[in-house]
């Protein structure tokens, strides 16, 4: 009888894992599957925007956004953004960057936005709002040129507006510089972090350099 309990109680176990091998198989089978559709959704968006037809780029980002769980994808919401921003959606297109600046998300995504950010309001005359802006993008990326380029256009831009007697300097008369053309995509996004912590990397071996060679004490015999 205790032979027939044990060998009992070891088909159950038995069963038992075979049941939770089969739930978490259909349960990673759920995630890959949702995580593919997706990317495709973002593939379908970035081709969309490539060819010019933001509106429909726009849909299919909200798809990936409806789609994805807990912002797996954060360069989907600030491809959004651009997309609201080619249609001069402008209030919309603020929306999605300001929502990614305050997020928990990669300092290249968070960059980005605040860039993106600037520029759209720069567009719309609220050059204050601009300038903070690219500030915060360069602290996050002091790389970063077209930042510190329309940093210093919406700063000669918001004197001339407070002061009739102040204009913008000639040789920055020309237009800011808009956001990204193309959309990220993930392989994008990684080239971009990359280039970022190669640029940090040099930047802080640069200060190494600078640094005066510690002077070595003789000693008093």
């Amino acid at each position: 009888m205790v032979k027939e309990k044990e060998n009992s109680l070891t088909h159950l176990g038995m069963r038992l894992t075979t049941i939770l091998l089969l739930m978490l198989q259909v349960v990673v089978g759920s995630v890959l599957a949702q995580v593919q559709s997706v990317q495709q959704f973002i593939a379908k968006g970035n081709s969309s925007y490539e060819q010019g037809d933001f509106a429909s780029a726009q849909q299919w980002y909200e798809q990936a956004l409806r789609q994805q769980e807990s912002n797996q994808f954060p360069e989907v919401q600030l491809n959004l953004g651009n997309a609201f921003y080619q249609q001069k959606k402008y209030k919309e297109a603020l929306m999605q960057y300001n929502q990614l600046a305050i997020a928990d998300v990669s300092p290249v995504i968070k960059s980005a936005a605040f860039y993106n950010s600037g520029n759209t309001m720069l567009t719309e005359k609220n050059y204050a709002a601009a300038i903070e802006a690219f500030k915060q993008c360069l602290r996050l990326n002091p790389h970063d040129e077209d930042a510190r380029y329309n940093f210093t256009l919406a700063t000669a831009r918001l004197h001339s507006q407070n002061g009739p007697g102040n204009t913008a300097p000639q040789k920055r008369e020309k237009e800011f510089r808009p956001p990204p053309q193309q959309s990220l995509s993930p392989e994008a996004l990684r080239k971009l972090q990359e280039k970022l912590l190669a640029a940090e990397n040099e930047t802080q071996q640069s200060r190494a350099d600078r640094l005066p060679a510690k002077k070595t004490k003789e000693k008093d015999w």
